[in-house]
């Protein structure tokens, strides 16, 4: 009687970013939900919150400026995530995975902000850890959209990562403005919490390329995977690649368009907070209502 060694097939079919764009269009849309929560929580419903709960107008700009500086320096990390880019779960989905994780741990720290107007100081420090790490998932997300997604599709991308900045942002600003209302601070914190290590898990089951492994391999040798260089791809030194990144940012064409944009963000984030201010300071609308609108 001959002995066969059983195979046995995977119960999941596996899910190969590179090979299907649907689940790139997924992917993307998810990944981008994923950063829209905690910022229409922190720049939308607590925002709003700490404005009912009768904080002046600098306190709570102070809080948003915070909040958002971040953001401001996010190109530096470009550089950094490209030097170091390769891994056997995924180039760049290392960083990806990492800044995810750290950004879950970051809004579990705010459990530990009890009354958010005492602890304005701890409240605004949590949320400043997270939007870095956010930055840094962020532009590691764009970096794996420009490796994989083909050209002719990164229109479609880009609108799926818009709607999904925007659907997160609606959650994060009106459905926990809502629950920080009818429950606890703590229990939006937690609800988020969970929500962006639910995504965190998703992703580690999500390859790049069908060669990638789930998980890195810990105390054994890996099977080495081929690297294959491409223009996007070349391993660069660190001085090369910030000395590209600041001939790009000084160009004329760059300053022109960087200061369309930036002019355009500011003046849309300060007439939303200012009127945001006016709607609950000044003529004492319910925040949790102000922050539904807004978020919706």
């Amino acid at each position: 009687m001959s002995s066969r060694p059983t195979q046995f097939s995977p119960i999941l079919p596996a899910l190969v970013l590179r090979e299907s764009a649907r689940l790139r269009y997924v992917t993307f849309f998810y990944l981008y939900v994923m950063q829209g929560i905690p910022s229409g929580f922190a720049l939308t419903a607590v925002y709003n919150f700490l404005i009912g709960q009768g904080l002046s107008a600098r306190a709570v700009g102070s809080f948003a400026a915070i909040v958002g500086l971040p953001w401001t320096f996010q190109f530096v990390w470009g550089p950094l995530i490209d030097r170091y880019q390769y891994s056997i779960i995924g180039h760049r989905k290392q960083w990806v995975v990492l800044t995810q994780f750290v950004a879950f741990l970051a809004s579990l720290s705010l459990l530990l902000v009890h009354d958010p107007v005492r602890q304005l100081t701890l409240l605004g420090l949590v949320f400043f850890v997270h939007s870095v790490f956010a930055s840094i998932q962020d532009a590691s997300v764009d970096a794996i959209a420009i490796a994989l997604v083909p050209e002719a599709e990164r229109g479609r991308v880009n609108a799926f990562m818009r709607a999904g900045s925007l659907a997160g942002w609606a959650v994060g600003g009106a459905v926990l403005a809502n629950m920080l209302h009818r429950s606890s601070f703590a229990t939006a914190a937690l609800t988020q919490s969970l929500t962006l290590l639910a995504f965190t898990v998703l992703t580690l089951f999500i390859k790049l390329e069908r060669t990638d492994q789930l998980l890195p391999s810990f105390g054994s040798t890996p099977r080495a995977r081929p690297i294959i260089l491409t223009d996007d791809e070349e391993n660069h030194s660190l001085s090369w690649l910030f000395g590209e990144l600041w001939r790009s940012i000084i160009e004329k064409h760059s300053l022109r368009a960087f200061g369309i944009i930036v002019l355009g963000y500011m003046a849309a984030a300060l007439f939303g907070n200012a009127f945001g201010f006016h709607l609950i300071h000044t003529l004492h609308w319910s925040d949790a209502f102000v922050s539904t609108l807004q978020g919706t």
